[in-house]
């Protein structure tokens, strides 16, 4: 089975600067979204500290899963059985 094509976008990489503006929104924000103002038909508008965070931690995330990977990848060009007690004592 062939691996799909690789996007020609680049990964989100955002707010990466030691100064960047990122604040995580709190737990029941996250469950409930975004969502009508009250009395109106106008939607809530995210913060910039939520967009900043939540790009950032998106690309965080693709970055891991594409390491993941080319290590899934490596292990299996080199022969390495992945099995259940390998992961669990190595980390993969």
């Amino acid at each position: 089975m062939a691996y799909p094509t690789k996007p020609t976008v680049s990964k989100p990489e955002w707010a990466t600067d030691v100064g960047a503006i990122k604040t995580e929104p709190s737990a029941p924000r996250k469950q409930t979204g975004w969502g009508y103002i009250p009395g109106t038909l106008k939607g809530e508008k995210p913060i910039m500290d939520y967009i900043n965070w939540n790009t950032f931690v998106t690309g965080v995330w693709i970055t891991w899963a594409e390491n993941a990977l080319d290590d899934i990848d490596a292990r299996i060009s080199n022969k390495k059985i992945l099995t259940v007690s390998t992961m669990f004592t190595t980390g993969w």
